[in-house]
């Protein structure tokens, strides 16, 4: 049995096995997670490499098994290491902050009265939007009604909202 590294982002981040047995190799790959993305773990040899496939998230780590051919892992030369790459990132979730006022965050008088009924809800800023999320109640009436065709409909604090990205000038986007 042969142990190897496992390297991601140039740092050793866990281990590996390989045993050859009845003409396959049952190849074992174990790291720690970093919980930002989908990995992809690569067997790297003196002479190439054999792609494995996406690592599974396990309680806090990432594992991968597999069982190539003996023959293709043999083309690989003397076996150097396991590289896992990130093949897709993750969204960030966002950050809502809780407001008891919404009104004082716009300054239009067209939001400000619309929003005056509002004694909860959210926002974030980013990139020169301002993302507003009003509670989506059932027997109310449809936040800022006059925008509802902009709104997008997700959950933010476990309530069920109607969520509205403003531009700089406060126009809905």
């Amino acid at each position: 049995m042969e142990q190897l590294k496992v390297f991601c982002r140039d740092r050793c981040r866990g281990e590996a096995t390989v045993e050859r047995r009845d003409g396959r190799a049952e190849i074992e790959v174990s790291m720690e997670d970093p919980a930002d993305g989908l990995y992809r773990a690569v067997l790297t040899g003196e002479r190439g490499q054999l792609p494995l496939g996406v690592m599974e998230p396990h309680h806090g780590t990432l594992i991968l098994r597999r069982r190539p051919y003996l023959r293709d892992v043999e083309q690989l030369g003397m076996l150097r290491s396991i590289q896992v790459n990130r093949s897709f990132a993750f969204r960030r979730p966002e950050t809502w902050k809780r407001t008891d006022s919404p009104m004082d965050l716009v300054s239009s008088d067209f939001l400000k009265t619309r929003l005056e009924r509002y004694r909860a809800a959210w926002w974030r800023k980013s990139e020169g939007t301002l993302r507003l999320a009003l509670p989506l109640d059932e027997g109310e009436p449809f936040p800022v009604e006059a925008l509802f065709c902009f709104a997008r409909i997700e959950w933010v604090d476990g309530r069920r909202c109607a969520v509205y990205t403003f531009d700089g000038q406060e126009r809905p986007l």
